[in-house]
């Protein structure tokens, strides 16, 4: 059960980011990219980062599925 809400949370975090993203291009091709749209879309980048970052730590810490929790680190301090 804990692995199951691990990973879609993970998966449910990368898309909202995902989401944010597509939108700034899509401002950005339309020039209505404003700074601080800029800024919302990055601190909301930014937490859901360190919250699947504190996720992947939890997870390796109670060992739900090691490997993956290893991969998982890596990428998050790689685009930290």
């Amino acid at each position: 059960m804990a692995e199951s809400s691990w990973e879609g949370t993970n998966v449910g975090f990368s898309t909202i980011a995902l989401v944010c993203t597509i939108l700034e291009i899509a401002k950005l091709a339309t020039e209505k990219l404003t700074p601080f749209a800029m800024l919302v879309s990055c601190v909301i980048k930014q937490t859901l980062a360190l919250a699947m970052l504190s996720l992947d730590i939890t997870a390796h810490i109670t060992q739900i599925d090691y490997e993956y929790a290893i991969v998982g680190l890596s990428l998050d301090c790689g685009f930290l």
